[in-house]
């Protein structure tokens, strides 16, 4: 589930809510996203000969602080395709670095609050 939330002054932020199954507890993350949730892995390019998969966390990209959608893709864009860079990621609580190249990634992703 996901609950949008507006300040007084008509600003948007990000909230994430999760309902646990059998005791439907309920969690509440405010504040703005602060990396990228990946929602696709595309087959044959490098995001997916790396390792990178659905539901990692994007926290950095060649060195910069992922906090969003549009720091991942102006990184992205601001390589070279004979660029070798890292791209770290959170997966199931552990952060893991991967080895790239610039240039397109072959994911996609939604801005995310960890």
């Amino acid at each position: 589930y996901y609950v949008m939330a507006y300040s007084k002054d008509g600003t948007r932020s990000y909230e994430t809510v999760s309902v646990m199954l059998g005791t439907n507890n309920v969690s509440l993350s405010l504040g703005p996203p602060n990396c990228v949730k990946i929602t696709q892995v595309v087959d044959g390019y490098q995001g997916d000969e790396a390792g990178l998969k659905v539901g990692d966390l994007v926290i950095e990209y060649n060195g910069t602080t992922i906090n969003n959608m549009d720091d991942l893709v102006k990184g992205v864009q601001s390589t070279k395709e004979d660029d070798s860079l890292t791209i770290v990621v959170v997966r199931n609580g552990s952060t893991l670095s991967f080895r790239l190249n610039g240039g397109r990634i072959g994911i996609n992703g939604d801005n995310y609050r960890r």
